[in-house]
């Protein structure tokens, strides 16, 4: 992300992988979920490969990393997606349950302070 933005238009995979030194295989895996999540867009063609689909000064770490890793949890009853009522028969009565929910809270408000634009700054 913050070599498309760095960029500023449209990206081959093969030259984010090289500049990135990671596999073209392994990037289009992460392309796939960042598009999924709206942060990125297809562009086809002789000239085509990736770009963003917002402005930077839009995009915000926070959502990049929860598209790719999925929700920031330290307990498994805090997760929306994947947990459920049963998952602890204490979660009513947890007396550390606040305390795991104020420092997620806290690591996604943080997360969602930093712009990919401030990154390429």
């Amino acid at each position: 992300m913050v070599c498309l933005a760095k960029i500023g238009g449209v990206s081959p995979t093969g030259m984010i992988a090289s500049q990135e030194g990671i596999s073209a295989d392994y990037l289009e895996k992460i392309f796939i979920r960042l598009k999924r999540a709206g942060l990125v867009r297809t562009v086809r063609g002789s000239k085509g490969g990736y770009a963003l689909a917002r402005l930077p000064q839009k995009i915000t770490v926070g959502e990049i990393l929860r598209a790719l890793e999925g929700n920031f949890t330290s307990v498994h009853c805090l997760d929306s997606a994947g947990g459920s009522k049963d998952c602890c028969p204490r979660q009513k009565i947890c007396p550390t349950k606040n305390v795991w929910k104020k420092l997620q809270d806290a690591l996604n408000k943080a997360l969602d302070c930093i712009t990919l634009k401030s990154l390429i700054k």
